[in-house]
């Protein structure tokens, strides 16, 4: 198939109108889809129902090392918690690091530290190279990359 920039001005008339039809049929089917990351079904909640009468207003909601486990914990996580996914990892509780339900966030985060500051102090590093060049897929166009500012040429 040519590329829309390939096809005549008649090409991409005739494909939006068999485009918007398609769209059409999806829409008569009546779907409601729900698109959405992460979200269990209800067969799935269902499976953690027992877990709601595990705890009541007078359960001890203290960890091992007395931390009290309705606030927020400890930086790197609750030590039981750590303790059991190390278990399912195969590794030291103490690799582990247990934060919430934000794993998105802290891949982000892993990700754009590892560029500017690299890992293991390497040389490779965006902060400790003098120029770095990228290019954007999109426009084709150089991103040079100096002091932290993007240039594009």
């Amino acid at each position: 198939m040519k590329s829309y920039s390939e096809l005549t001005r008649e090409e991409l008339l005739e494909l939006k109108s068999e485009l918007e039809k398609k769209y059409e049929e999806a829409k008569a089917e009546g779907l409601a889809l729900d698109m959405s990351r992460g979200k269990p079904s209800p067969a799935q909640l269902d499976l953690s129902r027992g877990m709601l009468d595990v705890l009541n207003s007078s359960s001890e909601l203290k960890a091992e090392n007395g931390t009290d486990v309705r606030n927020y914990g400890l930086l790197e996580g609750i030590y039981e918690a750590r303790k059991l996914m190390g278990d399912i990892m195969g590794v030291p509780a103490e690799n582990v690091i247990v934060c919430g339900n934000a794993s998105l966030n802290i891949m982000y985060d892993l990700v754009s530290r590892a560029e500017v500051f690299g890992f293991d102090n390497n040389d490779t590093a965006n902060n400790k190279t003098k120029r770095l060049e990228y290019y954007n897929n999109s426009s084709k166009k150089k991103i040079k990359k100096n002091n932290g500012y993007n240039t594009y040429w």
